[in-house]
């Protein structure tokens, strides 16, 4: 499965049928029939985001650098396993059973007020366990927990929106949430990925569980195209910005590096050669996969038949108890091993799971592991859906948190494996707490344990 020539009519066909397949992935989250709080579109707007950039490049012609028989070639291995993922979730979704009742449950003042106690103190949680990663960060175990736990500011948001009315201070930690941690990604690490994911995943919560009007999808592609519009200036001038604020520890260096940051935005224009090049870099996961593929079927190198998953099955066991643990490097090998391309060992490379399946089991073994991805992703979707239905607190922070270690999509198995523990006990740190502090909440999720757990007919 290798091309050598484009055909741009089969790249504009892919570009519409991966939105086609990101609206009928979004519209059966709606569902309500077997609702969903938005984790299955949240992964595929990652595969999307990875792909359809990219592919969009080899409609240009005169951007002068794109590999692009490469390209091509990944970007349909790559539409492969988006429809696998998606013809696993639709039949999930088709199959599932969701309980005796289709409306979502009322809940009461009291009850209201008491999630929302509860959502605040995973906000204050989630704050904790970004200053104890300062102490703690070089531990792995420790710190990967303390990760974890960092994604309740997260989940205390999706709690704040789900319920009709919040008082004043919940609105005010809300909005502050929301304007300032992608700020303080920023500003702490240099990072501007983990606010846009933060932002993309409260927006498509609200887009799957409230009910927007007509004003709010005319100004959803505005705000898309102006989140591009950062992101892609934010690549071009990152180089200059993390130098400040990874060797400078004075809030106002790091301020000022803000504010020319800011200064340097420009809308994005296809007739620059360096927006262009950004693209390329960052959002073009075909390369690696075209490469790949042209690699295997060259005799460069081959399928390795399972070995990096034989690996991610034992990830999730600390150094600390197995401290000859097989596990190869990070995704940068498996990238090399598949590809035959050796990386700087400072270049961050993302491995994806569409390409660490192909490098297992080739093109068959990346649409039925995408099938399978899709099956696991969108049934634990529903399984929050169900549980927030009929405020289950507990269970639906359990099932977020797992939905959660699968959104990584740039991230190899063992990664994702290594997040399901992390993400694990920090529910199970979560769900302590919850029956600790909040009895009367814990009890009516065991109440409704019976009757909200989606099962295949």
């Amino acid at each position: 499965m290798l091309f050598y020539a484009v055909d741009k009519a089969v790249v504009i066909t892919l570009v519409l049928a991966f939105l086609l397949l990101l609206v009928l992935i979004f519209l059966s989250s709606k569902s309500s029939k077997a609702p969903a709080v938005g984790i299955t579109v949240i992964y595929f707007f990652g595969l999307f985001n990875n792909s359809v950039p990219g592919a969009s490049l080899l409609l240009i012609d005169w951007y002068e650098y794109l590999p692009k028989y490469q390209t091509y070639t990944g970007f349909i291995a790559t539409f492969i396993g988006a429809s696998a993922f998606s013809l696993g979730a639709v039949l999930v979704h088709a199959f599932a059973r969701t309980g005796d009742s289709k409306k979502r449950i009322d809940v009461d003042q009291i009850t209201s007020i008491t999630i929302e106690k509860f959502a605040m103190v995973l906000f204050g949680m989630s704050v904790a366990a970004q200053l104890l990663i300062v102490v703690f960060g070089a531990i792995a175990s420790v710190s990967a927990i303390l990760s974890a736990l960092t994604l309740l500011t997260t989940f205390a948001c999706y709690l704040w929106l789900w319920l009709s009315k919040i008082g004043f201070k919940s609105k005010l930690v809300l909005g502050f949430s929301l304007l300032a941690y992608p700020a303080f990604m920023l500003l702490g690490g240099g990072f501007l990925g983990h606010g846009i994911t933060f932002i993309t995943s409260i927006t498509i919560f609200l887009l799957v569980n409230k009910r927007p009007n007509g004003l709010v999808f005319v100004l959803i592609p505005a705000a898309a195209f102006a989140a591009f519009s950062f992101s892609v200036s934010y690549l071009v001038a990152r180089t200059e910005f993390r130098e400040v604020i990874w060797d400078s520890s004075n809030l106002d260096q790091r301020f000022t590096a803000l504010n020319r940051l800011i200064d340097q935005f420009e809308w994005f224009d296809s007739d620059k050669q360096d927006h262009l090049r950004m693209i390329d870099i960052r959002m073009n996961q075909n390369w690696l996969v075209g490469v790949a593929i042209e690699s295997v079927e060259t005799g460069r190198t081959e399928i390795n038949n399972g070995a990096s998953l034989a690996d991610a099955a034992v990830a999730w066991i600390p150094r600390a108890i197995w401290a000859d643990k097989p596990v190869s490097g990070g995704s940068g090998n498996l990238v090399s091993d598949i590809t035959g391309i050796e990386f700087n060992k400072e270049t961050s490379i993302g491995v994806s799971h569409w390409l660490e399946l192909y490098a297992n089991f080739g093109i068959a073994g990346l649409f039925i592991g995408m099938f399978i991805v899709g099956v696991t992703v969108r049934y634990i979707d529903l399984n929050a859906g169900q549980a927030l239905k009929h405020a289950n607190v507990g269970k639906f922070i359990f099932m977020v948190f797992l939905g959660s270690a699968f959104l990584n999509t740039l991230g190899s198995f063992a990664e994702t494996i290594s997040s399901l523990a992390a993400n694990t006990l920090a529910a199970i740190l979560v769900l302590y707490v919850l029956n600790q502090q909040f009895p009367a909440l814990a009890a009516m999720g065991r109440a409704s344990k019976i009757r909200n757990t989606p099962l295949l007919n």
